[in-house]
């Protein structure tokens, strides 16, 4: 055998061994990756066994509540937990939610069975300790597996699903998911893995009376995106027909905070020219908010929700929107650090 043909072969093995081994790889991302969410979805509700609503009332009491996956306040992302620690934060999270007694309760970064929570649904768990017989939940990250970060591999992600849910004493219908795009400043591999940002919306029926609630995550750390995921939030809600009520984790601080920048637990993060909440603000005909200008004049710390050992801003919200009314809303400090978040809670009329 010549050597050219000797070569020949040799080259021809070594393409379709390449080959081979870019379509494995191709093969375990696209399987990694998982279903791409859909833009808008309808969605079902659950209830735990044997459940009873409340009777009906003119007021009830909401909140709104980030529990960072029931993975507590982290130095770093990447930070593992074992199970008996999460196990801990989240009998913290459901004394919390007992203690405040809320009728409604939004919850964002809610695992429901993902490896770095050791496959615990968070938010059957929440509704079963703390007494909340309905519940409903919208993915927004849902991957087959996510090898963050890269090392020690015992640590990666692994599977993740997790969502944004509302817990009820009253029972839940029409629930509705809208997700959000992705920044598009991340590299196309990056976002390929990176969580969804999106707004559940669910119908609270009370008595003979509805409300509509909307729990929403804005992104975190891309103001661009965010501010326009708050232009179509705000046209969603518009479509509501009757009293509703927005919530949730906006990842923006108030356009009246003194403070914008050179936070000690990210001193790289600069909110000077986001402009998230005068968008939200804008886009009501008519609302109120849980935690009120007034009382941001007054004491501008007793607004503060991030993070939750040493609070220095506001980035989650409750507004009431026409058709209702929120009124002695407050920061829940006594919380303390079962999330990285800082309830807060509110009556609503």
């Amino acid at each position: 055998m010549s050597a050219s043909l000797a070569a020949s072969r040799y080259l021809r093995r070594a393409l379709i061994a390449l080959c081979a081994v870019m379509m494995l790889v191709i093969l375990i991302v696209w399987w990694a990756v998982g279903p791409t969410l859909p833009k808008e979805s309808t969605l079902g509700a659950d209830e735990l066994p044997h459940a009873s609503p409340l009777p009906p009332k003119d007021a009830i009491t909401i909140t709104t509540y980030n529990i960072g996956h029931g993975q507590g306040i982290k130095a770093d992302p990447t930070d593992w937990r074992d199970k008996k620690f999460t196990e801990k934060k989240m009998s913290e999270l459901a004394a919390v939610l007992a203690k405040i007694g809320s009728d409604i309760v939004l919850l964002q970064e809610v695992d429901l069975d993902s490896n770095r929570t050791h496959h615990i649904n968070e938010a059957q768990y929440l509704a079963e300790n703390a007494g909340y017989p309905y519940y409903a939940c919208a993915l927004l990250w849902d991957k087959n597996y996510i090898p963050f970060p890269i090392w020690p591999l015992a640590h990666h992600l692994g599977s993740m699903k997790a969502a944004n849910c509302t817990l009820s004493r009253y029972p839940l219908k029409n629930h509705l998911r809208i997700v959000y795009d992705k920044p598009a400043a991340n590299p196309y591999w990056y976002n390929l893995g990176y969580i969804d940002r999106g707004a559940q919306r669910v119908e609270v029926q009370i008595g003979n009376k509805t409300l509509t609630v909307v729990n929403v995550h804005l992104e975190a750390y891309d103001i661009k995106t965010r501010e326009e995921q708050a232009r179509l939030l705000m046209k969603w809600v518009k479509l509501i027909p009757g009293p509703y009520i927005l919530g949730g984790d906006f990842n923006s601080l108030p356009p009246e905070a003194k403070v914008r920048n050179g936070f000690p637990d990210d001193p790289t993060d600069d909110e000077s020219l986001d402009t998230t909440m005068q968008i939200v603000r804008n886009g009501f005909s008519h609302y109120n908010e849980a935690l009120p200008l007034s009382l941001h004049q007054t004491d501008e710390q007793s607004t503060f929700t991030f993070r939750s050992d040493k609070p220095t801003r506001r980035i989650d919200y409750i507004f009431g929107g026409p058709g209702t009314h929120v009124s002695k809303g407050r920061v829940v400090k006594e919380a303390l650090d079962a999330s990285d978040h800082l309830p807060v809670v509110a009556t609503v009329q």
